[in-house]
């Protein structure tokens, strides 16, 4: 849908059949994140979004991967994320042993300090492959 693609500022939103965002930004990053990564989701890869409130990256990333994960901590929003069909581990990555991490092909930190720094002992990751 052209309108939402110019409504919400991100092409993903217009490919995404139903979408409606629950947050705004600055509660989260602007859509147009996942636009930005699209070459990395494309072409049958894996994405999740890490820490995630209510998911909307999540479900715009559903417009190029072939499967999309969330995670959070966040008891109401596990309910709430499930409700918008996404696959949800209730619990952050830094509680996971490794077998319960999702192995996905991109990981996306919607709040990157706390849990990246927890996990990587870092403020920031970097990808170590960006040429497409």
């Amino acid at each position: 849908d052209p309108s939402l693609t110019k409504r919400f500022g991100a092409e993903c939103a217009g490919l995404v059949p139903g979408f409606h965002p629950v947050e705004r930004v600055p509660a989260r990053a602007p859509l147009a994140v996942i636009d930005a990564i699209k070459h990395l989701l494309e072409g049958g890869k894996t994405f999740v979004e890490v820490g995630t409130n209510s998911g909307d990256l999540a479900v715009c990333a559903r417009a190029y991967a072939a499967r999309v994960e969330v995670s959070t901590e966040i008891v109401e929003g596990c309910r709430n994320l499930r409700k918008r069909k996404l696959k949800v581990t209730c619990r952050g990555l830094a509680h996971l042993n490794r077998f319960e991490v999702p192995n996905v092909d991109v990981y996306l930190f919607a709040n990157a300090g706390l849990e990246t720094k927890m996990l990587f002992g870092t403020d920031s990751v970097h990808h170590g492959n960006t040429a497409s």
